[in-house]
């Protein structure tokens, strides 16, 4: 489409005068300013619209009020069926229905001391211990009767002694001659004079001899001159036999032996 409009003059020929009616064309840039408006304005009337229909959504909520919950229409509580309660498997029966008849009966009254039965049974009581004490007096007195009176035994008929044929004597041999005590009996060793040394303790006198029998030879120079001296000792029920040896001047020279 062309922009420049030709309209002749009417009564006017050709050449004489030609006159020319053009719009002149619109600048692009000024065209495209005019749609980026056109695009704004839509925008912003878009944007009212919604804010406007979501205004009137929540006015007319907010005029409705607030809801009201109502509660649950059934009871809370049934009336049972049968008021007198569950029904319990038996419950006809007479132990536990009670009575059949419908006749109203008491209750036994309660239990209460009965002093005339509590005194029966304690004369009772007093009286089997009382039986009990005369028969032991009555069993003790016999027997101190018993005991006080002359005991009886029955004599038995010795028998006759039979006859016994002599037997003569016999020969008594004579005594033989004690033998004569010893004169004089071993007597136990001497103590020692001076210090002794102990070398050891055995169960038996033998054992102590074989052991100085074999110190002597194992060590001759040092046993030299000195004898043993083997006495017995009784301790806690024990013997001990306790080999000594003696020979010595004085203490110091014992010391010196036992080093």
């Amino acid at each position: 489409m062309r922009d420049e409009l030709n309209i002749s003059q009417p009564g006017y020929g050709a050449g004489t005068i030609n006159a020319s009616f053009r719009t002149p064309r619109r600048n692009d840039a000024s065209a495209a300013n005019t749609r980026k408006m056109a695009y704004f304005a839509g925008g912003v009337a878009v944007l009212l619209a919604v804010i406007m229909a979501t205004s009137s959504l929540t006015g007319a909520r907010r005029n409705a009020g607030v809801p009201v919950v109502d509660p649950d229409p059934r009871p809370l509580r049934a009336k049972p069926d049968k008021v007198g309660g569950l029904a319990i498997e038996g419950s006809e029966e007479t132990g536990i229905g009670g009575n059949k008849d419908g006749v109203a009966t008491l209750a036994p009254p309660p239990e209460a001391p009965a002093p005339q039965a509590l005194k029966a049974q304690a004369l009772a009581i007093a009286q089997a211990q009382a039986l009990a004490i005369a028969q032991a007096q009555a069993a003790a007195d016999a027997a101190a009767h018993a005991a006080a009176a002359p005991k009886v035994v029955a004599r038995v008929a010795e028998p006759a002694p039979t006859p016994v044929a002599k037997i003569a004597p016999v020969a008594t041999p004579a005594p033989m001659p004690a033998k004569p005590a010893p004169s004089s009996l071993a007597k136990p060793a001497p103590a020692p004079s001076g210090p002794v040394v102990q070398i050891a303790a055995l169960v038996t006198e033998a054992g102590a001899r074989a052991e100085w029998d074999r110190l002597s030879k194992k060590m001759p120079d040092v046993f030299a001159g000195h004898k043993p001296v083997v006495t017995k000792l009784e301790r806690d029920g024990k013997v001990f036999w306790r080999l000594r040896t003696s020979g010595f001047t004085d203490a110091a020279q014992a010391a010196m032996f036992c080093v």
